[in-house]
């Protein structure tokens, strides 16, 4: 999130939260169609880019300017109160 928060504090940049990975996507597209300049996007790598492939693709045959970022949540502060599983393992190894 504080990557996110940066780019609020870009002069000329305005962020839109789109709540799912094909929304996101399709949002950019239709934007460089329609301002006709590159739209960014920021996608949780592996689920997150695989939903927004299929509008990636349309862009891509389409020639739209799209920069996506893909990328994880960071795990710090997630550590404090876990309930077991995957991320307990995780924990465990950053501390």
């Amino acid at each position: 999130m504080h990557f996110v928060a940066a780019l609020d504090n870009v002069p000329g940049m305005h962020c839109v939260l789109g709540l799912q990975e094909n929304v996101v996507t399709g949002m950019a597209d239709g934007y460089y169609r329609i301002a006709g300049k590159p739209a960014c996007t920021l996608l949780h790598c592996g689920p997150g880019l695989a939903n927004g492939m299929a509008n990636l693709r349309n862009a891509r045959r389409a020639r739209a300017g799209i920069v996506n970022i893909v990328g994880r949540q960071g795990n710090a502060g997630r550590c404090s109160g876990h309930a077991g599983g995957t991320d307990a393992r995780v924990c465990d190894s950053l501390k």
